[in-house]
């Protein structure tokens, strides 16, 4: 009789054993699925802004050939952030004098859906993300 209720309580250890392990297993694939998006959006994001500086440091200057490519590449990648610059531009130009630095600064939010109940509103996370990237013009101006 001893041996029979030992059993049965080893049993019942295991089967709880696995259930805890099936739950922690489940609760990482959510928050990898969770989690998926923000990373790719900031990886779109950065890929953007280094693009955006490469084409600015061969051009020499901030004009409407960059700002077509940054709208392409939003289109193309998916994003929608905020794009500001900061340079030393030569005077009444916008154009960057050889060796010159500027920064390209990138900012955008993504929210998070937790938990999304069917009867209220879903609980949701906002997470800002921004980006600064400098950049040295190529292009000698006369």
């Amino acid at each position: 009789m001893m041996k029979k209720w030992k059993c049965k309580r080893k049993r019942s250890e295991a089967f709880l054993d696995v259930l805890f392990q099936f739950a922690i297993a489940m609760s990482l694939i959510f928050c990898f699925v969770a989690l998926w998006k923000p990373f790719i959006y900031k990886q779109n994001m950065d890929y953007m802004a280094k693009t955006l500086v490469r084409a600015v440091e061969a051009s020499g200057c901030i004009d409407s050939d960059i700002t077509a490519l940054a709208n392409e590449l939003k289109t193309e990648m998916g994003v929608t952030p905020t794009i500001s610059w900061s340079a030393p531009y030569i005077s009444g130009t916008n154009k960057i004098q050889l060796r010159q630095k500027f920064t390209l600064t990138v900012r955008d939010t993504i929210d998070i859906k937790l938990i999304e109940p069917t009867f209220g509103s879903p609980l949701v996370i906002s997470i800002p993300i921004e980006k600064k990237f400098i950049g040295i013009s190529q292009v000698y101006w006369k």
